[in-house]
């Protein structure tokens, strides 16, 4: 493989289910206006809590704390589709 591919493999890997790319993700993350801050603090809760994202009451609770945006960043940061 030459150095040119292997610089360009971090940026090819796709995530999840959602087929975009690490830097297309990044990029998308960037235009919701979603401080990386307030994603740490959504990821902080669902570790310390154990958070079940798919479950609709618990995430009501998140978007209540964070705002349904941030909850929707953190969601497709994660590539957790609901």
């Amino acid at each position: 493989m030459s150095k040119f591919s292997e610089e360009l493999m971090p940026t090819a890997e796709v995530l999840g289910s959602s087929g975009l790319s690490r830097l297309e993700r990044q990029t998308v993350l960037e235009r919701s206006g979603v401080s990386p801050k307030v994603l740490a603090s959504i990821a902080r809760q669902v570790e310390q809590h154990g958070i079940d994202l798919q479950d609709p009451e618990e995430r009501r609770k998140l978007e209540e704390a964070f705002g349904e945006p941030a909850v929707q960043a953190y969601l497709y940061q994660q590539g957790i589709r609901v």
